[in-house]
């Protein structure tokens, strides 16, 4: 009897220590076959960041090697108060690098003032490194030395192809 339960409990204290393992837990969710879509900024230390990031792949696939070189469009918009989207700026973007063997890269290049206002021009490059993206959400922390931008997003599936 007593080496039944020895080895029940044996059993159970492998199966624990297997099981703790926390290095999994750590690591957000990173989906990037959800990057396409209408993206509604929630939290921005930026308090000029436009409301809706309207975001299109360049192929519904991955690249081969994984996200690298995966590429799109990006245009910015403001939600008028009727739910009306207000087109501000538009970029390219693509996925340069992998941080940290986890974390996507991506550069954003300035391409086009949407609403023509003269003197309006953002900066032409930087990067954000995306450090959350499920099909609901997503997070951006800007990528440099000093940034501490971050900018919060939630799907906005209603708003998809106005």
């Amino acid at each position: 009897m007593k080496k039944s339960v020895c080895l029940f409990l044996l059993s159970i204290l492998a199966f624990v220590v297997v099981s703790c393992d926390d290095n999994e837990d750590d690591k957000p969710t990173i989906l990037l076959n959800y990057l396409s879509g209408s993206w509604e900024v929630v939290y921005s230390n930026n308090p000029e960041c436009p409301s809706i990031y309207d975001i299109t792949a360049e192929s519904s696939s991955l690249p081969p090697a994984g996200s690298v070189g995966y590429n799109g469009t990006l245009a910015t918009s403001y939600l008028t108060v009727n739910n009306s989207l207000v087109h501000d700026k538009e970029y390219s973007w693509k996925i340069v690098a992998v941080e940290d063997s986890y974390y996507p890269l991506i550069e954003l290049n300035w391409t086009a003032d949407l609403d023509e206002i003269n003197g309006d021009q953002p900066v032409k490059r930087f990067y954000y490194r995306i450090e959350e993206l499920t099909p609901t959400t997503m997070r951006w922390h800007i990528n440099s030395v000093t940034g501490e931008e971050i900018i919060k997003f939630i799907r906005r599936a209603d708003l998809d192809r106005k």
